[in-house]
């Protein structure tokens, strides 16, 4: 199986989460609330797409330069990219190019699939 890609932006108007197979095939696409209720969402969600789709996943949350992760979602850091199921980075405001994807819905998710990517040359 092609590793997971997942790409997670915390904005204003909520958070919004971006998972493909590799560069290409879009998985899953979602706008959650702007920061998680429990300690343990983060690692949930990712651990829960490791499991279903049986491959790692390798996590990016993209961040503004000045507010950094911590101050949105401080309480989520305590087992920060604990493998073995995924990995988790942070990534601050570049952009690379934008890979196709299929899933259509919840808006443009183009500055995401360059995180991924971004995430991806390291």
């Amino acid at each position: 199986m092609t590793a997971i890609w997942v790409a997670l932006q915390p904005q204003a108007q909520g958070t919004r989460i971006l998972a493909t197979a590799g560069n290409q095939e879009t998985l899953l696409k979602a706008l959650l609330a702007r920061t998680p209720q429990h300690p343990q969402a983060v690692a949930t969600l990712l651990s829960a797409l490791a499991l279903w789709q049986g491959a790692e996943v390798h996590a990016a949350l993209a961040v503004d330069d000045a507010a950094g992760p911590c101050g949105l979602w401080p309480e989520c850091f305590a087992d920060f990219g604990r493998p073995p199921l995924y990995t988790l980075e942070v990534v601050t405001g570049r952009r690379p190019r934008r890979p196709r994807g299929g899933v259509t819905g919840r808006g443009d998710y183009r500055d995401l699939r360059r995180v991924l990517l971004q995430a991806g040359a390291r």
